[in-house]
């Protein structure tokens, strides 16, 4: 052993020696009465606090491939107007939540029900006040430090205090943060609990007037003071005061939309939601602005008055070993197999050829970054595929509950409507005048007959289209792939009634890529049952 390695064995027993014990553990209680950090009620997470306090959580879901650590949610986020394209344009982002459902595997992450108040961060910088009304109006005049440092007290204090409140991943306890910008538009639009026809809308599903929701410039609003958290009404996830009232700071700095994606360039600090000071038009679930860190001044951290955070639930990743090679595995999966396509795969073996025989340093790390980018191309058409499957799964449920109701609207007007008609036509009792009417109403109800036909011969053939694409262009892996995250995306958003429907037309998919010789007869016999 070398003089160096005792050294360092001397000092290694010295720390061992001197590190202080770990705190007991001692779970608190909450004091605070809950109007004072839950107005609403029933949030999906409640930590305690110092002094006796509390703040809520909601969950929100992020629906993913099962047994897969490293697939993540594609969502488009930001706004489709050029006006202020380059901050705030459309561009496609990734999300998972960190955590996981022991029941079904879904990933999900916890974000604030409100904006940190004043008397939480009151309790977190450790001046116990006593709670009050004005006691949750936002914590406001915040820097992005400040936030930060508030995020590290909570953490330190539950770690310290009452670490089995906060929610756990393989044995391992979250901890405390600022929100990306995109865990904090996701959930702000509303995740998984509204309909993806909706999510890319300026704002979430609004009841009333941005006033009932918001607060924000103007008389009939704030009228440029702060207000208490939880007044008005909530987003489709559970939360308040997304837009208005103080713009919520963001964990990372502030980069360009270059158009798609983000910049290269990291900038300031970036804040989401507007305030008290804009007005209602600007206030949008796409809404971010950036701010200097240090102010131009005195150097001092920009602290604005209307600057405030509302923290998430973070967990790193690397939980285990177990956990790190199921990532590797996952990521090396993912880097091997390439692509689906025979085109992708013969790429990559090329690839990897040319880049296991060039001895060329400069070449070689060429060929790298040209088979690092083939693989991020197949990656997203990989994610765009999955994207258009859910869309041809839930087109074809849709389709299936029209056939079915025109097929019985057909049927019953077939069998007992146009019969009873006939009859009442030659009827020798019934008058001239009667049986006029009478043909009358048969014209009418066979030219809505003809319509109904129509109808339904059309959504048939858009019917057997969406069948045959989704038997032939997709294999089974890919086919349950979708069926699991669209089963669970409706559950979230409310729209269980369809789930029966989905499941019909996913086992009609697998029935017809076994028998792809199907006629007719049978293929619609397959939309009817």
């Amino acid at each position: 052993m070398t003089y160096r390695h005792l050294i360092a064995r001397a000092l290694l027993g010295i720390s061992l020696v001197i590190l202080p014990a770990a705190p007991a553990v001692a779970e608190t209680a909450i004091a605070w009465e809950s109007r004072f950090w839950d107005r609403s009620g029933d949030a999906d997470l409640v930590l305690p606090l110092p002094c006796g306090g509390a703040m809520a959580f909601q969950r929100v879901d992020t629906p993913v491939s099962e047994g897969n650590p490293a697939s993540d949610r594609p969502v488009q986020m930001g706004l489709a107007s050029s006006e202020a394209g380059y901050v705030d344009y459309l561009r496609r982002a990734f999300i998972r939540g960190g955590f996981s459902d022991p029941e079904d595997a879904s990933a999900f992450y916890y974000i604030g029900r409100y904006e940190l108040t004043r008397d939480q961060h009151a309790a977190l910088l450790g001046n116990c006040p006593r709670p009050s009304l004005a006691g949750t109006i936002p914590a406001s005049g915040l820097s992005w430090f400040d936030a930060v440092d508030a995020a590290r007290r909570m953490t330190e204090w539950l770690r310290q205090n009452a670490p089995r409140a906060l929610p756990h991943e393989d044995g391992a306890p979250g901890y405390v943060r600022l929100p990306t910008e995109v865990e904090w538009e996701y959930a702000v639009r509303g995740g998984a609990a509204v309909d993806g026809s909706v999510f890319n809308q300026r704002t979430y599903p609004l009841d009333g007037p941005m006033r009932d929701h918001g607060w924000h410039q103007g008389a009939e609003s704030a009228r440029g003071q702060l207000r208490p958290v939880g007044l008005l009404g909530p987003n489709p996830a559970g939360l308040h005061d997304v837009y208005g009232n103080v713009e919520e700071i963001m964990l990372e700095p502030f980069r360009l939309n270059a158009l798609g994606r983000l910049h290269g360039q990291a900038g300031g600090v970036v804040t989401r939601g507007g305030s008290i000071l804009s007005r209602a038009l600007e206030l949008s679930s796409g809404l971010r602005q950036e701010f200097p860190a240090y102010s131009m001044t005195d150097g001092k951290p920009v602290a604005l008055d209307t600057f405030g955070v509302r923290f998430v639930i973070g967990i790193h990743l690397s939980l285990s070993t177990e956990r790190t090679n199921l990532l590797r595995n996952a990521w090396l999966d993912r880097f091997n197999a390439g692509g689906d396509t025979d085109t992708d795969a013969s790429l990559m073996e090329i690839l990897d050829i040319l880049i296991a025989e060039e001895l060329e340093l400069e070449r070689r790390l060429i060929l790298e970054t040209a088979r690092l980018r083939a693989t991020e191309v197949a990656r997203e058409r990989e994610a765009d595929r999955l994207e258009a499957m859910k869309a041809l799964i839930i087109g074809g449920a849709v389709l299936v509950q029209f056939l079915r109701e025109d097929n019985f609207w057909i049927e019953h007007v077939q069998v007992n409507i146009l019969p009873r008609y006939d009859a009442d036509i030659n009827d020798p009792l019934k008058s001239e005048g009667d049986i006029e009417r009478l043909i009358a109403l048969r014209e009418r109800m066979m030219a809505g007959l003809a319509d109904r036909e129509s109808r339904f011969a059309l959504n048939f053939l858009s019917y057997r289209r969406n069948l045959v694409t989704s038997a032939t262009g997709y294999n089974l892996d890919e086919r349950d792939q979708a069926l699991g995250i669209l089963l669970k995306e409706l559950e979230l958003s409310g729209r269980e009634g369809l789930i029966p429907l989905v499941r019909d037309f996913h086992e009609d998919i697998a029935i017809y890529a076994a028998n792809p010789s199907l006629e007719t007869p049978q293929i619609r016999a397959l939309a009817l049952e």
